[in-house]
């Protein structure tokens, strides 16, 4: 049995950095296989282009009503992937290969989920295939309706059923 995987970290202005630079493989990830190139598929592809900036940038897109606490959430990171054997129904044991129709129907599932509850308040997303298993990297900014930063009083949970 195949299950899909989805889990969400929080992110302080300060943990921005930190988790785009492992995301983007600027720092060292022993598990991760540098020869394989990882593929993004929102935002900018634009190297300078800095994940801070960008979850700034949705931010400053409407006036705050009330100032941004320290401890604040300015965005979250998901990781998404599903089990080895959805990507490797015939071989779940082994480790970085998958069946390019399985990662295929699951990317483009992914990315329309993604924009129907998202939109563009993801600011980057990226598939991940120098690990063992295909996963996402997504990126979002939860500011409500009215472009204020609020994570705890609208926030979403994604359930499958």
């Amino acid at each position: 049995m195949a299950y899909a995987i989805a889990r969400l970290k929080k992110l302080k202005q300060k943990d921005i950095g930190s988790s785009a630079s492992h995301t983007s493989r600027e720092r060292e990830t022993p598990n991760a296989d540098l020869s394989v190139e990882n593929i993004r598929f929102i935002g900018s592809n634009d190297p300078e282009s800095r994940l801070e900036d960008l979850v700034m940038a949705k931010i400053n897109e409407a006036p705050q009503h009330r100032k941004i606490r320290t401890d604040g959430v300015y965005c979250v990171e998901m990781l998404l992937s599903a089990s080895p054997s959805y990507f490797r129904a015939s071989c779940p044991t082994q480790a970085g290969y998958y069946e390019q129709n399985k990662l295929d129907v699951w990317l483009e599932a992914t990315h329309q989920w993604l924009s129907e509850e998202y939109g563009s308040r993801i600011v980057r997303a990226e598939l991940h295939l120098d690990e063992v298993t295909p996963h996402i990297h997504a990126y979002f900014v939860p500011v409500d309706d009215r472009g204020q930063l609020r994570w705890g009083e609208r926030k979403k949970v994604w359930q499958r059923s």
